[in-house]
């Protein structure tokens, strides 16, 4: 029981950092599946959820069912800018790509 806690409070902590919401489920929703993993080590228990969009639960998946769109990143004018100027800046935004 002490897993299913654990796992609980990983989607509580979200919910607190407004990362996810409450959700009612209505006709044309679709919920993205997941699964805990579980990583032992000898210093702690990590209990973590794995997001599977391409799991086909109602016919077809979320990857499936999402718009692409256009590719919207260009490597070589990132890579163009790195160059023109002396000083580089990159960030690392916590827990927000999960």
């Amino acid at each position: 029981m002490g897993l299913l806690n654990d796992y609980q409070a990983v989607f509580n902590e979200w919910e607190d950092l407004k990362i996810i919401e409450k959700a009612e489920k209505k006709t044309g929703s679709y919920f993205l599946p997941h699964r805990p993993v579980v990583k032992n080590d000898n210093i702690t228990t990590k209990i973590r959820p794995v997001f599977d969009a391409s799991a086909r639960e109602s016919g077809k998946s979320l990857s499936e069912l999402l718009y692409t769109g256009p590719n919207l990143i260009q490597i070589l004018d990132i890579l163009d800018r790195f160059r023109s100027y002396s000083i580089g800046i990159s960030a690392d935004i916590e827990k927000a790509f999960l």
